[in-house]
C-alpha cells in the first residue's frame, strides 16, 4: 500500500478539500498530514471512513492486492521486455477480462502500465493513448 497516503492527499486535493475538513470527524489533521505522506501506517476502519467522505470506493484503498492478478501483470511486463509476443497476448486477454474496478490503487496502477506497454509493443496506439491519458491522471501523485 505504497501510494495509499499520496492517493488520499491527490483525490483531496482534486476535491478542493482541506486537510481539516476531510479529517473532521475522523483524525487529527497532524495524523492525516502523517498518513499523506506516508509516515504512518493506518488501519482499515480510519481508511474505509476516509475513502467515504473522498467518494471513492473503499476497495480501492483497503482492498488486499490479488495475487493472481499481481502475478499476472509481472508476467505481461517481463514478456513484453522479452518481446515474447505470444505470452504477452496471452496474459493481456487474462488480464483485460479481470475485473479492475474494485482493485486496489497500487495493483489498478502496475495494470495500467503492464497494458500500456502491451499496446506499445502491439502498435495499438490509438488505445495507448488512451492508457496514456489515463495514466497520466496520476501525475500529480509521483
Amino acid at each position: 500500500m505504497k501510494l495509499v497516503g499520496k492517493l488520499i492527499k491527490w483525490h483531496r486535493n482534486k476535491q478542493k478539500i482541506t486537510q481539516e475538513q476531510l479529517a473532521e470527524g475522523i483524525c487529527s489533521m497532524t495524523q492525516l498530514s502523517k498518513i499523506e505522506n506516508g509516515q504512518v501506517q493506518v488501519n482499515e476502519e480510519l481508511l474505509v471512513e476516509i475513502a467515504n467522505r473522498l467518494n471513492i470506493p473503499e476497495e480501492k484503498l483497503v482492498a488486499p492486492i490479488d495475487q493472481e492478478h499481481y502475478q499476472m501483470a509481472e508476467q505481461l511486463i517481463t514478456a513484453i521486455h522479452e518481446y515474447d509476443i505470444p505470452t504477452a497476448q496471452e496474459l493481456e486477454a487474462k488480464l483485460v477480462n479481470k475485473r479492475h474496478d474494485l482493485l486496489h490503487y497500487d495493483l489498478d496502477f502496475l495494470c495500467l502500465l503492464a497494458r500500456f506497454g502491451y499496446m506499445l509493443l502491439m502498435k495499438r496506439l490509438s488505445e495507448a493513448d488512451q492508457l496514456y491519458e489515463t495514466i497520466m491522471n496520476y501525475d500529480e501523485i509521483f
